[in-house]
């Protein structure tokens, strides 16, 4: 059940939060991160918002693992103000602050989070201290903080933002990848973060990127499916790609009848995108776009005088 909050319940989390904070400050002498949901409006806790800040848990894990660190202190809870959850790492902050703010700036649903990095001494790693610009607003990409302030955009949009925002990640996370992998090119000044690369000017840097699908899939249809959905929000990354190169290969069922001394009958799918135009497409276009390679049983070909 949702359960709209008054601003008083919000403050009263802000202060519990930063009490928390103190008292593992005093009994860690470590950096910790504090990770919440920046979400609009009366409502802060939803399944939809759960599934979103489980995400922001799993790619925190995933950088701790890159990393070698392992928490001293780790905590989630879930109250009618939102999800929270405190980590406690021994080791750099500005360290910790680099992957936060890649986790936040790689994706669309990284604008929800708020990974704050907080020093031993309790002051807060800025992001100007790695030379990264501030948030981005939701709606428009301008400056967080001016939209905010301004009340450029109303709440009813920013809601309607953040639900597109959970959905279209929710759905992505059904879909299984088998592997992914990119590459890309500069060709103006040298650029070491994804928002250094995104400010250069249009034509100074070229992505692309190739997405094999575990599937599996019964028809060039619900292969377009997922490959839309994968488009859109590869399209909101910092970095857009101007080249998405999709594949699934029935690698299992040719395996398995491979041992029966026969091939069964398979479909392997794949579809390319190159450009905006492209990349705008809709899923039906995809669907007629897509590239089908078929594999036959050897019942299953005609003979020559057929």
């Amino acid at each position: 059940m949702e359960t709209t909050v008054s601003l008083v319940q919000m403050l009263d989390a802000r202060e519990r939060r930063v009490q928390h904070q103190q008292e593992l400050l005093a009994r860690y002498h470590k950096p910790l991160i504090c990770f919440t949901m920046n979400i609009c409006g009366p409502i802060k806790d939803s399944p939809l918002i759960r599934q979103g800040f489980a995400r922001g848990r799993q790619l925190l894990r995933q950088q701790f693992l890159r990393a070698k660190l392992t928490p001293l202190y780790q905590y989630p809870c879930r109250t009618a103000t939102g999800c929270e959850a405190f980590y406690v790492l021994d080791a750099d902050p500005l360290t910790i602050k680099k992957f936060t703010t890649d986790i936040e700036d790689a994706t669309p649903l990284g604008r929800l989070f708020d990974m704050d990095v907080i020093r031993p001494d309790g002051l807060k790693v800025d992001r100007e201290e790695l030379d990264l610009e501030g948030r981005r607003c939701l709606i428009c990409g301008g400056p967080a903080k001016v939209c905010s302030s301004r009340r450029i955009h109303t709440v009813a949009e920013l809601q309607e933002k953040t639900t597109e925002i959970l959905t279209e990640a929710r759905d992505a996370q059904d879909i299984a990848i088998r592997d992914i992998s990119g590459r890309l090119y500069l060709s103006g000044p040298q650029a070491e973060t994804l928002q250094q690369a995104a400010a250069l000017p249009a034509g100074d840097v070229y992505l692309t990127l190739t997405v094999e699908l575990f599937g599996p899939y019964d028809s060039a249809a619900a292969f377009a499916r997922d490959c839309y959905t994968l488009t859109a929000l590869a399209k909101q990354c910092t970095v857009p790609p101007e080249n998405l190169h999709f594949t699934w290969d029935a690698r299992s069922p040719a395996e398995s009848s491979l041992n029966t001394g026969s091939l069964l009958y398979t479909e392997d799918y794949s579809l390319d995108l190159s450009g905006a135009v492209q990349l705008d497409w809709t899923e039906q276009q995809m669907e007629q776009q897509t590239e089908t390679e078929y594999l036959l049983d050897a019942g299953n070909i005609p003979d020559e005088g057929e």
